[in-house]
């Protein structure tokens, strides 16, 4: 019996997956100058991720925490009364 590698585990792992939770498909609509600027560090998909979560009050495995305790845990910054108001990190 041949041993998998770590590559082909996660290949078979993600293979019964629903398209929209495969990450090999995460970027697969995404316009190619965002993929571009993504593969040129100058866009930060964590630092997206973390603002999409926050933007949607999830903490860390995905429950509802409310918007406000989303942005701190995730440390996202935002605008309150046109001044940014940023969280600091410890």
């Amino acid at each position: 019996m041949k041993t998998l590698t770590t590559k082909e585990r996660k290949e078979m792992e993600f293979e019964d997956m629903l398209d929209k939770k495969n990450p090999a498909y995460l970027f697969q609509e995404a316009d190619t100058s965002i993929l571009l600027a993504i593969a040129q560090d100058r866009i930060d998909p964590v630092e997206l991720a973390k603002k999409e979560l926050a933007s949607r009050g999830l903490g860390s495995n995905g429950q509802w925490i409310g918007f406000k305790a989303a942005r701190d845990f995730w440390g996202i910054a935002f605008y309150r009364n046109g001044k940014l108001v940023t969280i600091p990190k410890d």
